[in-house]
């Protein structure tokens, strides 16, 4: 399975090494990117994504307040980075799997991905447990 991904970040240069992480990802499909969180979440609103790259620094919208406007499905996953490691409690209370200290690399990316993964398995696992109960 390939997880649609979108990345949300004000930077445009975090915004290219996000997305040249992703396009050397075999797990991971770039379907947008959006320095405008605006834009990114009309995108995630309206289009079948699984996973989302997110800043939480963001002039206009900031990462933490957009989570709350998300029109939210369960299978969705969030990490979120910022280069202050101040926001990490609070990036993990708003519902992501991982969180990643500006710049991204490809190591701690990597790591984030192997954490998305870990938990979409454990979703698929606890959802087939409770069908096989139910039957």
């Amino acid at each position: 399975m390939k997880f649609n991904v979108i990345v949300i970040d004000d930077c445009p240069l975090q915004l290219l090494a996000a997305e040249k992480l992703i396009r050397e990802n075999k797990y991971l499909n770039l379907t947008g990117s959006y320095t405008d969180p605006y834009l990114g979440l009309q995108a995630l609103n309206s289009s079948a994504v699984d996973l989302v790259i997110l800043d939480i620094e963001m002039p206009l919208l900031d990462g933490l307040s957009l989570t709350k406007l998300l029109t939210r499905k369960e299978s969705l996953k969030l990490v979120m980075n910022s280069s202050k490691i101040a926001f990490e409690c609070s990036s993990y209370e708003h519902g992501a799997v991982d969180f990643i200290v500006k710049p991204l690399t490809r190591l701690r990316f990597d790591i984030a991905i192997s954490k998305v993964l870990e938990s979409h398995n454990t979703m698929a696992d606890k959802k087939e447990n409770v069908s096989t109960i139910a039957s």
